[in-house]
């Protein structure tokens, strides 16, 4: 039997090297693309549909449930007979979360009673608040930096009024 030849030995040494190069460029891009959030963020609990990835992030819940920072995720299959059932629950960081869905990290310092809806349209993936049918497009900012932005507005002010002075002296 004869053996199979793809031209010379230097051009099957070049493609080689070629295929080679291509392939490191192609994983290296993908590791750009599929960024890992390895802090840890505190325990969550999710189903185990939207970890397998056989559905997709569509609530989530922030509650004083003793488990982690409080928050429960649900898939958008998920039925109340899968969600009863234990073996279908998973506690996780939440940055494993994170690392299926991104835009889980804008709504991080959400409060205590937060009861999201996640959707994704034409004009992008986004959260909605089911209590106010507020749009969360944006990073919730934590409490503390509130605070800070509106201390520092107060203090970068040109002019204060002198009622403020007197009250400091009362």
């Amino acid at each position: 039997m004869g053996s199979f030849s793809f031209g010379n030995k230097k051009e099957t040494a070049k493609n080689q090297q070629k295929l080679t190069e291509n392939i490191e460029t192609l994983q290296q891009t993908e590791k750009i693309q599929q960024k890992q959030y390895t802090q840890q963020l505190g325990v969550c609990v999710v189903t185990k549909s939207i970890l397998n990835e056989t559905s997709k992030l569509k609530w989530i819940f922030r509650e004083n449930n003793g488990i982690g920072i409080g928050r429960v995720a649900f898939g958008d299959t998920d039925t109340q007979e899968y969600i009863n059932n234990a073996e279908n629950i998973a506690v996780i960081d939440f940055s494993i979360l994170a690392n299926i869905e991104p835009d889980v990290r804008n709504i991080f310092y959400m409060p205590i009673g937060a009861d999201l809806q996640f959707c994704c349209d034409e004009s992008g993936k986004y959260f909605v608040d089911t209590k106010t049918g507020k749009e969360i497009r944006q990073a919730v900012k934590h409490p503390v930096q509130i605070a800070f932005e509106k201390n520092l507005k107060f203090l970068n002010k040109e002019t204060y009024d002198i009622k403020f002075f007197q009250s400091l002296f009362r």
